[in-house]
């Protein structure tokens, strides 16, 4: 058997959390129209959410999200609503 290649779990963690993700790849990930997303990031719309991610400009022309931000918001609303409600 050939040695095993692969990165340690924390280096792994460390490659995949600084990714550079495109809307596309936003939209894959998160399961929601571009539209959506747009809309989460606009304050004037009624579906603005202070807390998610905004794109980092890495040109002129191009937005990326940083998928560290991208995952621990995921994580936020995961968690926001498991809690139990208390009356």
């Amino acid at each position: 058997m050939l040695p095993s290649t692969s990165l340690p779990d924390q280096e792994k963690a460390l490659h995949i959390s600084n990714r550079f993700l495109t809307l596309k790849e936003v939209t894959k990930l998160l399961s929601i129209s571009r539209s959506a997303i747009y809309r989460r990031m606009d304050p004037r719309h009624e579906l603005y959410d202070s807390t998610f991610p905004l794109p980092i400009k890495i040109s002129s022309t191009s937005s990326r999200w940083i998928e560290s931000e991208i995952i621990a918001w995921m994580n936020q609303v995961i968690e926001s609503n498991r809690r139990p409600i208390i009356q």
